[in-house]
């Protein structure tokens, strides 16, 4: 005969040993980032071609109110008065860049020395 004391207490053992045996999938590490390779030129490379900058004509209002340095609420306001350039895309709402550069220059202020 088998004394339930004895009997219980094995089972909890082998359960407990299951999950101490279970281990999560090892974590790959994280890819490094890309070295930036500086362009260089020797005699029989030629000359070094650079690409142009693009910038863009249109950014999303999130990116309007970074640049601005101010709150996303803020550029909904200036839109609403007139004082930002919209296009609309779809859903999207992009501001001319052109027109955050003439908000700047309008309200820039010159100190002289």
């Amino acid at each position: 005969m088998v004394d339930k004391a004895d009997g219980d207490g094995g089972n909890d053992d082998r359960g407990l040993n299951m999950l101490l045996r279970r281990r999560a999938p090892p974590r790959k590490p994280p890819n490094p980032p890309e070295p930036k390779v500086m362009p260089t030129s020797s005699a029989d490379d030629g000359p070094i071609v650079s690409r142009p900058v693009i910038q863009p004509l249109c950014v999303r209002i999130p990116v309007a109110a970074q640049m601005l340095g101010i709150g996303r609420s803020k550029v909904y306001h200036l839109i609403n008065g007139g004082e930002l350039e919209t296009i609309k895309l779809g859903d999207a709402v992009l501001i001319t860049t052109r027109s955050l550069e003439a908000f700047v220059s309008r309200h820039a202020t010159f100190r002289p020395k």
